[in-house]
């Protein structure tokens, strides 16, 4: 079974570099000298308490000072603390998405260089390079799905696969055929086929509501042999890209770039640097941007890799609701503390 948690805590880390990228006042000279670094950070589930070497910080943003590597610490209580090492000053802006749940902390970095015009746009860190400086203004909090969406007997506006928002695991089932399911997690429930199925996809990963019904899907590729450098995995990658480009529009976010050193970053050891997440090849729709369909809330596809010669595509869609699922899910978990 291919993991489909990746994504998750990757999203995450990329809202808040997307976040501390929004057009507003100018870097602070210590980032621009790369004497600092902006780090944003964003936990799942929200309001984990940040500390650096021992000291709590301001989030979700705070400027850290290049006089050394950092220990980032993340605690939020009801789970185990995480701890990540970061090496200021090496990146303009760092976006920092931690996972409590899966125990995962995923960092996404951005360079803009110095007396660009972008980057004198890109936003203000604290003035003081201490890492116990105030926060700036409060970043554009991430937009919410509705409340109110239309319950699952409205008509479906968008079904991708053929798979209808608000379906029930019933209906999908009636629909496929009872050969067609692989696993039955509660919530997850895992299809080896789909009503309209493409054939360069293999497994369907449907995440149900018992209110609401259907409210993520998440589609896995077939294998994909490669070479080191990936070139056939990009392949596909743009072209199922370009597919969702024709049918969605732009997309709001594309990232494809390196976060290694120079060695660790040249096209042939593509596939490698992407198995150890200093890689990423991945691009997000979301309903603020983009110009999604009603009820389809986020958008996200990623290359992911298995080995240096062999990887696939992730494809998901996320409707209304699924966000404030997700909290009722956290906090029936906590709920036993």
């Amino acid at each position: 079974m291919k993991p489909i948690s990746r994504m998750v805590i990757t999203v995450v880390a990329c809202c808040v570099l997307s976040q501390a990228q929004t057009p507003a006042r100018r870097f602070p000279p210590q980032v621009l000298a790369r004497q600092a670094s902006i780090v944003g950070v964003k936990t799942v589930p929200e309001g984990g308490k940040v500390t650096v070497d021992g000291v709590v910080v301001p989030n979700p943003f705070m400027l850290l000072k290049k006089d050394k590597p950092r220990v980032v610490r993340f605690e939020l209580a009801g789970y185990k603390p995480l701890e990540k090492r970061l090496d200021p000053g090496n990146h303009y802006v760092m976006g920092v998405g931690v996972d409590f749940v899966g125990r995962k902390v995923d960092v996404v970095e951005f360079d803009q260089p110095p007396g660009t015009a972008t980057a004198e746009t890109n936003p203000v860190a604290p003035a003081s390079p201490e890492t116990t400086s105030s926060a700036p203004a409060a970043s554009p909090a991430e937009p919410q799905s509705s409340a109110t969406a239309a319950p699952p007997t409205a008509a479906p506006s968008v079904a991708p696969f053929g798979f209808e928002y608000g379906m029930t695991k019933e209906q999908v089932i009636q629909k496929l055929g009872k050969t067609a399911l692989v696993k039955d997690s509660g919530v997850n429930v895992t299809f080896s086929s789909a009503p309209n199925p493409h054939p360069d996809f293999e497994m369907y990963v449907l995440a149900f509501s018992p209110q609401k019904g259907l409210l993520k899907i998440t589609a896995l590729s077939k294998d994909i042999e490669t070479s080191d450098d990936g070139a056939e995995l990009r392949t596909k990658f743009d072209a199922f890209l370009g597919a969702l480009r024709e049918k969605y529009g732009k997309a709001d976010k594309d990232f494809d770039f390196c976060k290694g050193n120079d060695v660790e970053c040249r096209s042939e050891y593509f596939m490698l640097t992407l198995k150890e997440k200093n890689r990423y090849l991945n691009s997000f729709w979301s309903r603020s941007k983009a110009n999604l369909p009603p009820h389809l809330y986020t958008i996200g596809i990623e290359a992911v890799a298995m080995g240096i010669n062999k990887g696939y595509i992730e494809l998901a869609y996320e409707f209304d609701g699924w966000n404030e699922f997700v909290d009722e899910i956290n906090k029936k978990r906590n709920s036993t503390f």
